[in-house]
């Protein structure tokens, strides 16, 4: 637990790609008889041929308006996954697995071709109800942004307006392959349905493509949801699959689309602590922090001697502010044994109560009597220090954040806390030292942005200001607004 700013923190441990062929022929009437005149229609038919033939094989893109794909030309196998709810079709020789993520992915048996493996995904996405399709994609969009190379090349409407088809281009970093990607989007009241595939771009107007954009058409969402699958050899969604993917979308900051899991596997089966474990922490990275706590309660009731619970439990109840029934928790905490980082924690919940109800001396008592007892705890070291801080003991304030960093040179917050210390005394040399160490902890802290700013600002080496400002406007447009507004 890191002291403010950024007092509190999380203790669980997280478990996350056109055109249109056209050809034209004009005919000319050239007068001919007999055996010349044959020879010439043979040559047309020829022509007929080769052209029909060039033309059936010009992949059209998936799209939803009104465009159909060429017909399967063998029988098709039957899927569907009650779980998730939704039913499609795939060629024989393609497979179902569940390698790249999503409810599904489908791909062709023989892969050994390709250096980028082609696939179909099935995704789904839990959205606020009422939001707009093309709002929900406006921020997909942003966030696609970010791979290398990408490329946007087409938004369009399908038939339905809970409908879009989404056309990309980016490089696979890992195969170096430039990837085109065709996604369609189809949203069922809280339910975002994504049906996405993949080709290197060398693919996109091949029988592949044409393939992939079938089975994209054969989607159908089902009015049936939450029972196990029923597909014999398809995935089978054990709840213990379905918590390993709540804990990949929670470490990709996917917290609504978690919560959609976790609900289901709520109703699906037994309430597990893992259940209310990760539910509490998807409300936390939303900061609403009075479902969290209520999760957290769940999950004492079951493990009520649990020491990390209990901790995770009184840290959400001061985050909600619930000051009182917080202590009589963290004097719960005190009583339990552990291991000795969870027993550090109670102290510095403990602290963290009486810091946030304004009692200062209350709350450093607390974590030096837990730097005494737990002397290689960094996180009791770090809050003392913000105490004395705010105190105006810049000499305790500067020893307890050095002893913070010396047991983890990883602490951000002590980075910042006594490069704060070094901008008061002024040591600039050593508070750029320390805004940089936490730069490199987290690229987009803002604090260390402003910090660094506004020294070279003071120090008038423009060459250094124009550059950082360069660097951070390249990052992010929103974080360089943010910070900018915070440089003196």
């Amino acid at each position: 637990m890191n002291a403010k700013p950024g007092a509190h923190g999380n203790n669980i441990i997280d478990n996350y790609g056109l055109y249109k062929n056209k050809i034209s022929s004009r005919s000319q009437g050239v007068p001919c008889r007999g055996g010349v005149f044959i020879w010439f229609m043979a040559l047309a038919a020829a022509l007929f041929c080769f052209f029909s033939v060039t033309w059936a094989y010009a992949r059209q893109p998936i799209v939803a308006d009104g465009e159909t794909p060429r017909p399967a030309s063998v029988k098709e196998k039957a899927y569907e996954n009650n779980f998730y709810g939704f039913a499609l079709s795939y060629p024989p020789d393609f497979e179902l697995s569940v390698k790249r993520g999503g409810a599904v992915t489908i791909t062709p048996k023989k892969i050994g071709i390709y250096r980028f493996v082609p696939a179909l995904v099935i995704s789904k996405y839990f959205v606020i109800k009422g939001q707009a399709l093309k709002t929900i994609i406006g921020h997909i969009e942003k966030k696609m942004t970010a791979l290398p190379y990408y490329r946007l090349n087409y938004i369009k409407d399908g038939t339905l307006t809970s409908e879009v088809s989404v056309c990309r281009e980016f490089v696979d970093e890992a195969s170096e392959e430039t990837v085109y990607e065709v996604s369609l989007y189809k949203m069922r009241s809280e339910d975002l349905f994504e049906i996405s595939w993949q080709v290197p771009r060398s693919y996109s107007n091949s029988k592949l493509a044409d393939t992939f954009g079938r089975i994209a058409a054969s989607f159908k969402a089902l009015d049936r949801q939450g029972t196990a699958e029923i597909m014999t050899g398809a995935p089978v969604n054990t709840p213990a699959q379905i918590l390993s993917a709540a804990a990949l979308l929670i470490a990709a900051g996917r917290n609504l689309d978690a919560l959609a899991l976790l609900k289901k596997a709520a109703k699906a089966g037994p309430l597990t602590s893992d259940i209310h474990l990760m539910t509490a922490r998807c409300y936390t990275n939303l900061k609403d922090y009075k479902r969290a706590a209520a999760a957290y309660e769940e999950l004492i009731k079951l493990s009520p001697a649990n020491l990390e619970f209990l901790n995770l439990y009184a840290d959400s109840l001061i985050l909600c502010k619930e000051y009182k029934k917080a202590l009589k928790q963290c004097k719960k905490a005190l009583e339990l044994t552990g291991p000795p980082d969870a027993m550090a924690m109670a102290f510095i919940n403990l602290g963290n109560v009486f810091l946030d109800t304004g009692m200062l001396n209350e709350s450093l008592n607390s974590y030096i009597e837990g730097t005494a007892k737990f002397p290689s705890s960094a996180g009791l070291y770090n809050n003392a220090a913000y105490v004395y801080f705010i105190q105006r003991d810049y000499n305790s304030a500067s020893e307890y954040y050095n002893k913070a960093i010396y047991l983890d040179a990883g602490n951000k917050n002590a980075h910042l806390g006594i490069a704060r210390v070094y901008m008061l005394k002024p040591d600039h040399t050593a508070a750029v030292f320390h805004y940089s160490k936490a730069l490199s902890l987290d690229a987009d802290c803002e604090e260390a942005y402003a910090g660094l700013l506004n020294i070279y600002k003071a120090a008038k080496r423009d060459k250094k200001y124009a550059e950082l400002l360069n660097a951070l406007r390249s990052r992010s447009g929103v974080l360089y607004d943010r910070v900018v507004k915070k440089v003196k």
